[in-house]
């Protein structure tokens, strides 16, 4: 993550018209409905502007709730936007907080034959007719936030 905000510094220092918008919403009773209406606001701000959005999966779901996720998930509020939206499919490790603790946590399931590196759009690739399509990944490993980096060395 620390790379791409440092591309992206390095983009816009070459005049790129390119800005981070971070929100998390974290501690909110509805945190998908304070993330949206933050993108939202944001493409109120710039029209034209491209929005790519990285969130779980449950969060960018367009769907209106599940029973695991009863609230109306980013990609389901921010529907009239027509978001492309992409179930990123993974196993591995990743550093992660829960309410009691941060650290590193197991993450995801991916079937023996999934194919790598592949989008599949369409039926084939929906995920309960949550999303768009889905990208397969090989194992991920875990890597501390650069704040917590800079903090302990």
């Amino acid at each position: 993550m620390l790379d791409l905000f440092m591309r992206v510094h390095s983009l816009r220092a070459q005049g790129a018209k390119i800005t981070l918008l971070l929100d998390d919403g974290f501690g909110d009773e509805d945190r998908d409905m304070a993330m949206a209406q933050t993108i939202l606001s944001a493409k109120e701000q710039s029209p034209e502007a491209i929005i790519i959005g990285l969130f779980g999966s449950f969060h960018s779901s367009e769907s209106p709730g599940r029973e695991r996720y009863p609230h109306q998930a980013i990609g389901y509020r921010l529907r009239a936007l027509q978001p492309l939206t992409v179930y990123v499919n993974y196993t591995g490790w990743a550093w992660g907080c829960t309410p009691s603790a941060c650290g590193v946590i197991r993450v995801g399931v991916v079937s023996p034959d999934a194919e790598f590196f592949k989008y599949i759009p369409g039926d084939e690739g929906e995920i309960d007719h949550a999303h768009d399509g889905v990208v397969n990944l090989p194992k991920i490993t875990a890597s501390p936030p650069a704040r917590y980096l800079v903090r302990t060395n």
